[in-house]
């Protein structure tokens, strides 16, 4: 019979009897690759192509606004300013973007880092 592993660290949910040669359960999924239309997209991007970066607007543009919405608490206003600064910055930055990378957490953070600018911005205008 396996030794049992302490699972204590674990939440209580996932705490539980494991035998010793048992890998730990994951917390979270790991990243999937990206599949081959969207890695040709995202690189067709990164060389400059417009028409692939309208493509890659459209397809991820209403996920990025709504992140941004939930972000600014539903005031449309702040979350168009913003979204218009992200469009820019992901023209700027897929450039960088590293293909092994989650894409759609690639993206939102870049949103988030605009939106933290904004307030950041937004605050020192008040002052």
């Amino acid at each position: 019979m396996p030794k049992a592993q302490n699972t204590a660290h674990l939440p209580g949910f996932l705490a539980m009897t494991l035998p010793e040669d048992a890998a730990p359960p994951r917390l979270r999924s790991p990243a999937r690759p990206m599949d081959a239309e969207l890695h040709a997209l995202t690189s067709a991007v990164r060389a400059g192509d417009a028409v692939a970066f309208a493509k890659f607007y459209d397809l991820y543009s209403l996920r990025i606004y709504k992140h941004v919405l939930v972000l600014a608490r539903g005031d449309e206003a702040v979350a168009r300013e913003v979204f218009q600064n992200v469009a820019l910055k992901l023209a700027h930055k897929i450039v960088v973007f590293d293909d092994e990378r989650a894409l759609l957490a690639w993206l939102q953070r870049v949103a988030h880092n605009a939106f933290i600018d904004h307030c950041r911005a937004r605050k020192r205008d008040l002052n």
